[in-house]
């Protein structure tokens, strides 16, 4: 074995290797600066079984004599500058068990010969630039276990040569050109732990894959779905993120949603879903980032969200939603709320500070009223406060001082009183500041302008007309 990897190598890639005969089983160069094309001379190797170049500089073709060697098991050239078609030499590479090709540049149609590579049980061409139809001959590789295609130009519909690949564990597909329906035959691939078929064109409704009772992740997003939620889905009991943003899906979230019990992730956003939140997401104990924005739900927040503990991200923003802001102090761990764009009412709940992990909070364009809590300014991770578009009261409190990380404060639109307090020049990390819209007066403090000479870029009041109500020579725009 020769184990150079991550060792810094530069230099072309030596032809020297070849002569190192049928002695050398293993070749391990990943990580290395070595540039150039591949030598043919590597055809001498008659020994070799394992062949790793990922993350190298090489470019050029694949030597079709690189397919002849007769043991060679492994193939992993992932990450380099190589171009062209894959040769139809790759027929003689029966002993191959895994090949790993990805994010080149190899151009043309997967050549049908790939199906004569019958031993393997990995293969990844993603990130390439391969175009034309997927070849149903992958269907004659009996133990393919995993098998990724995504991140290039395929077209046309999946094979349905490919139901025999019973042993497939993990199918990537995903970020291609593909049509038609995704096909009922997958559901008897009950082998799968990981299915990827998103940003494609698939069209219709989704088919049953209940059978798939192994299935962990299932990405379908930006496609043209359409259709309800089907029952089947909330039976998958082993599912950790189940991603179906961005189609056309319409109907009810239902209270079954909450059988998924180890989710992690629940993305259903950018869809046409009706109907109110289920309280069942109280009983979701694994559930970290749940996204139902732009949708049409409607109803009041559910109490119960206060029982989502391991929650990180929340975004419901671009629906119907009513009532008030519930008390979320439980939830420690939530970095990102967004409720915006909703019609919610009522005040800012007193104890908003005690989310201590928040990094963004928006919740413009909804009609809450009250005075912004003073314990926002415990918020000490917040990066982006939005809170425009409302109708607030009160002055900006002092407490805001505290905000030393805050990048984003957007309060334009409400109905804000009194003057800018000085300590706002204690926040030196604002980038953009909006407080236009509201009855806010007086002389812009020097501290605050003072900012325009660090990050601050954008900074709007209400400094415009004959009778401005504020006096900013600092603003980078007055309305």
């Amino acid at each position: 074995a020769l184990d150079l990897f991550d060792n810094g190598l530069q230099g072309t890639f030596p032809d020297e290797l070849g002569y190192l005969g049928e002695s050398l089983e293993r070749l391990d160069l990943s990580g290395s600066k070595l540039e150039g094309t591949l030598p043919v001379s590597l055809v001498n190797l008659t020994g070799l079984t394992e062949l790793r170049l990922e993350r190298c500089a090489i470019s050029g073709v694949i030597p079709p004599s690189l397919f002849t060697l007769p043991k060679l098991k492994i193939l992993d050239m992932d990450s380099n500058k190589i171009t062209g078609p894959l040769p139809p030499t790759i027929r003689l590479a029966t002993s191959m068990d895994r090949m790993y090709l990805d994010n080149n540049t190899l151009t043309g149609t997967i050549p049908f010969e790939i199906g004569d590579m019958t031993a393997l049980t990995e293969l990844y061409l993603n990130d390439n630039a391969f175009t034309g139809l997927l070849p149903a001959t992958i269907s004659e590789i009996p133990d393919l276990k995993e098998l990724g295609l995504h991140g290039n130009a395929l077209t046309g519909t999946i094979p349905e040569q490919l139901s025999r690949l019973k042993w497939l564990t993990a199918l990537y597909l995903d970020n291609n050109e593909l049509t038609g329906k995704i096909p009922a035959w997958l559901n008897g691939l009950t082998k799968l732990t990981d299915l990827r078929l998103h940003r494609n064109q698939f069209k219709g409704p989704l088919p049953h894959l209940g059978g798939l009772m192994q299935l962990e992740l299932l990405y379908l997003h930006e496609n043209e779905l359409t259709g309800t939620l089907p029952d089947w889905m909330w039976m998958l009991g082993s599912m950790l993120e189940l991603q179906l943003y961005s189609n056309s899906l319409v109907g009810t979230i239902p209270d079954e949603v909450a059988n998924l019990r180890n989710l992690r992730v629940l993305y259903l956003d950018k869809n046409h879903l009706t109907g109110s939140l289920s309280s069942y997401f109280g009983d979701m104990p694994t559930l970290e980032y749940l996204r139902l924005d732009d949708n049409r739900l409607t109803g009041s927040l559910p109490g119960l969200l206060n029982q989502m503990r391991a929650l990180r991200k929340l975004h419901l923003h671009g629906n119907l939603l009513t009532g008030t802001i519930p008390s979320l102090e439980q939830v420690k761990d939530l970095e990102v709320l967004y409720l915006d764009n909703n019609t919610l009412g009522g005040p800012i709940p007193d104890n908003i500070g005690s989310m201590t992990s928040l990094k963004k909070l928006h919740l413009s364009l909804n009609f809450l009223t009250g005075e912004i809590p003073p314990s926002v300014g415990e918020l000490y991770r917040l990066k982006d406060l939005s809170l425009n578009s409302n109708r607030l009261t009160g002055s900006i409190p002092l407490e805001v001082k505290g905000l030393t990380g805050l990048r984003v404060l957007s309060l334009s639109n409400n109905f804000l009183t009194g003057s800018m307090p000085q300590e706002m020049g204690e926040m030196e990390s604002l980038r953009l500041l909006q407080l236009e819209g509201n009855q806010i007066t007086g002389t812009t403090p020097r501290a605050v302008c003072d900012l325009s000479e660090a990050e601050l870029n954008v900074f709007i009041a209400d400094c415009g007309g004959w009778f401005p109500k504020v006096q900013c020579t600092c603003c980078t725009s007055c309305v």
